[in-house]
């Protein structure tokens, strides 16, 4: 989220002057172009936030909590506030910058560290859609690594399991949503809804779409792949902006 003039970061809340208008990067195709005034103990929906465009809002001297309703808080954790007083800015910038780079820093090193946990034995075919910080204890935590892993090794995107093995994925993450998505092999990657129910069953040969669905922290998907081949597969929801895409070879 941006404030004209002031910028705020993950996990900080920023001090606004009353009714100052604020912009939030993304934008409501509902409302586009259009300002809306935050009134005290409402609920306001946007819409569908798309990329490069935004939405406006005045705010209302009170403490006012944001949610992103496809990453629930109870779920994913996407959630900030922004609290307005007739004080001001209660910092200057320059406090917010750094200690939003401490915060940054410290969520990147918790999230690298996070992969280290990865407990799944080798040769068991189970693997991770996603890992964070504590996995599924505790409240959702303020970074995730958005990758899928077969190992404790980051770099390693690839997997390798012989003709009949059933994989599973399990998502280990307390903060985000994930799907495991096969596609035809020889075509190019269609472009899918990630909120559709699953489709194509739990056995993959690359002729048919297998999708999971979306897999909310602690649930699993398996499939199994009766037929050698190398098969790429993807989030739907981190594959375009993270790169959340990995490759399982079939022997």
């Amino acid at each position: 989220m941006e404030f004209p003039g002031k910028r705020t970061a993950h996990g900080l809340t920023a001090g606004l002057r009353p009714n100052e208008t604020i912009a939030a990067n993304g934008s409501c195709r509902r409302k586009a172009g259009r300002r809306l005034d935050l009134r005290r103990n409402s609920v306001y929906e946007f819409g569908i936030l798309v990329r490069r465009q935004d939405v406006l809002a005045h705010v209302p001297e009170a403490r006012n909590v944001y949610h992103l309703l496809s990453h629930p808080s109870a779920r994913d954790g996407f959630q900030g506030c922004c609290s307005a007083s007739r004080n001001g800015v209660p910092q200057q910038q320059s406090a917010y910058d750094q200690a939003a780079a401490t915060a940054s820093a410290s969520d990147l090193a918790a999230a690298l560290a996070s992969v280290g946990t990865f407990a799944y034995p080798a040769g068991s075919h189970h693997f991770a859609a996603g890992i964070s910080p504590g996995w599924l204890v505790g409240p959702p935590g303020s970074s995730s690594v958005l990758r899928f892993l077969s190992t404790s090794d980051l770099n390693v995107t690839s997997a390798t399991v012989p003709a009949g093995s059933t994989v599973t994925w399990t998502n280990l993450s307390n903060n985000e949503a994930h799907t495991v998505t096969f596609a035809p092999v020889g075509r190019p990657f269609p472009t899918l809804n990630p909120f559709a129910p699953p489709t194509g069953g739990n056995t993959y040969d690359g002729t048919t779409l297998v999708n999971s669905g979306l897999l909310f922290p602690g649930q699993s998907f398996s499939a199994t792949f009766p037929k050698a081949g190398i098969y790429t597969y993807h989030c739907l929801l981190h594959d375009d902006t993270e790169n959340m895409i990995a490759t399982l070879v079939v022997q």
